[in-house]
């Protein structure tokens, strides 16, 4: 008996693709919104995520936000780190 595999197998192990040379990046806004958590897309289908009551910002969370963004300064990220951390302890401690 064969066992099923969560994805697809295609019968072509290789697929060629033509390369193209675009003028605007795909930054995937329905997978990857900006102003929403990122969701997670299985067979082409959305799934829902249930987030903790609490989420923890990380260091990862600063790396993974620098791979869909411009580059920015140290300045910048500096200065971005101290509003979001004003902004954080300000709500909690109204």
């Amino acid at each position: 008996m064969r066992k099923k595999g969560f994805l697809k197998k295609s019968k072509n192990r290789i697929q060629k693709f033509q390369l193209q040379d675009i003028t605007k990046s795909n930054l995937f806004r329905d997978i990857f919104p900006y102003t929403e958590v990122p969701r997670i897309k299985v067979d082409h289908k959305l799934e829902i995520m249930g987030p903790p009551e609490d989420i923890f910002i990380t260091d990862t969370t600063f790396r993974d936000g620098q791979q869909f963004m411009s580059p920015s300064t140290v300045k910048q990220n500096i200065m971005w780190c101290y509003m979001l951390t004003t902004k954080f302890y300000n709500r909690n401690h109204a």
